[in-house]
Order: C-alpha cells, then structure tokens, then sequence
C-alpha cells in the first residue's frame, strides 16, 4: 500500500513520467507554476530560526523580511535586488521561492475566506 503523502505523489509523478529529476526539484517546478496539492499537509510551525540542512545552514525568513520582500516586489524590484537588500542577504532564488510561497498563503487564506 501506498501513503498517501506530498513526496510520496511527487515520487509517483516522476516514476510514472520517467522524469529524470528529484522530487524537490519537481515540488520547486509546481511551486514556480502555483501547482497545488488538492490536499495541502499543514506543516508544523518550526520555532528556530536556523537551521541545518545537510552542510549547510539555512535561516527561515522572518515576517519583518516577508512583509519587506512583498513591498519591494510591488514596488518593481527584482528578486535579485530584493535578496540584495535584505540583511543578511538572500540569493535570487530564495526570495523566488518565498514570493511564490507567500503568493499560496494568501490564495489558501481567500479560499478559506471563500468557503465560510
């Protein structure tokens, strides 16, 4: 039997198609296209800020940094420019993937909105 879980479908996907690519690289494509799962897992909240991922060390974007990246994107900037601006810097696809993840919660909250 198979669970049913994020990763498991994605994996599915990829065997199914025979596609050549991880599934986070699959889940990032359907992030970057506002693909959504028709059942999205709320995820527990992770309290620390840093954290590590393999060798590396990632820092969670904070809501003074989410509500910075949002006002620079409307006002034009770049991802590019945005990840410049923030202290410490983002790279490119960081600020990226956050606007499209922000982008999702504010589609989810007008869904939930929607539905009562």
């Amino acid at each position: 039997m198979i669970r049913e879980t994020e990763g498991t479908r994605l994996k599915l996907i990829i065997q199914q198609l025979k596609l050549p690519i991880s599934a986070s690289t699959l889940y990032w494509h359907f992030l970057m296209r506002g693909v959504e799962s028709p059942r999205p897992v709320a995820l527990p909240r992770i309290k620390t800020m840093v954290m590590r991922r393999g060798t590396g060390v990632l820092t969670r974007f904070s809501p003074h940094e989410d509500m910075l990246i949002q006002r620079l994107s409307k006002q034009g900037l770049g991802p590019a420019q945005i990840g410049r601006q923030l202290v410490p810097p983002r790279r490119h696809n960081s600020v990226k993937g956050r606007l499209a993840t922000l982008a999702r919660h504010q589609e989810r909250a007008l869904e939930t909105e929607e539905a009562a």
